[in-house]
């Protein structure tokens, strides 16, 4: 994997609260397949590391595609109430 699609999963995973630890390379790849053109086209140019992408896709996730929607609820664990 690389580096692109790996900080891609952490910077999804800093935008559902959850942990980077807490997910597995699957979950990772999973997220990177159904979610990185979501990502690109919602948000062009910014590259994960430094936040703005995960706040892009944060201020927007009522525009992710149904698949990447579904993906992020099916596979993000839920935050603690």
């Amino acid at each position: 994997m690389n580096k692109y699609a790996i900080s891609l999963a952490l910077s999804l995973a800093a935008v559902t609260g959850v942990s980077a630890q807490q997910l597995s390379m699957s979950q990772k790849l999973q997220i990177r397949e159904d979610c990185s053109s979501d990502f690109r086209k919602l948000c062009p140019g910014l590259r994960p590391g430094d936040g703005q992408l995960m706040r892009c896709v944060q201020s927007k996730k009522d525009q992710l595609s149904k698949i990447c929607s579904h993906t992020l609820a099916t596979l993000m664990p839920k935050k603690p109430d």
